[in-house]
This record gives C-alpha cells, structure tokens and sequence, in this order.
C-alpha cells in the first residue's frame, strides 16, 4: 500500500474501500475483512484468503455493468480476428484458383 502512495495524487479510505487517484486512473482497492489484504474492487472473493468480500446493491451493479462491457469488447475482438481470418482464407483461395487457371493454359 506505501508503494501505491508515493505515486498516488489523492488517497481515500471509506469503510472497506480504499480508493487511489493517481496521473491516469482511478483504482478502488477493497480490503478483506478477515485477512486485511488489498484486493480488485471487482473481485467477489479475497485473493488471499478466498473469504467473500462485502457486497453492497451499487457494488453489484458496478461489477455487473463492467463484466458487461468487458464481454462485449472480447466478442468484438473474436469478432475482428475472425473476419481478418476469413479474408485472408479467400485471398488464398483466389491466388491458388488464378494460379491453377494460369497454369492450366
């Protein structure tokens, strides 16, 4: 945590959240109850000691509207990787059917 702090501009503690603003972004670390390790405000469990972590309705919210985006940018990514995959697949296709007309005359 000390090593967050030398870089954090701002540093706030509210109940079981600790939250660091540093230069680029906001990081919300909350600390487990039992163990008192730092864990990913999105995390459902500790990292340590695997105890649930406290769960309020807007905390819930948050990590369902984040898992959210996060499952469209992966299906958005796949998505891409599979069009580039299927281009350059018919590129192929045409170069090996130019290549057998070519060779066949």
């Amino acid at each position: 945590m000390a090593t967050l702090c030398l870089f954090a501009k701002q540093f706030k503690k509210i109940n079981n959240y600790s939250i660091i603003t540093n230069r680029k972004e906001k990081v919300i670390i909350m600390k487990c109850p039992h163990c008192h390790n730092e864990n990913k405000y999105d995390n459902l469990t500790c990292d340590f000691c695997l105890a649930p972590l406290p769960m309020t309705k807007e905390r819930e919210e948050e990590i369902k509207q984040k898992k959210a985006l996060e499952r469209k940018a992966k299906f958005a990514k796949s998505l891409t990787v599979i069009i580039g995959m299927g281009a350059a697949l018919t590129l192929i296709v045409i170069f090996v059917i130019v290549y057998m007309i070519i060779r066949g005359l």
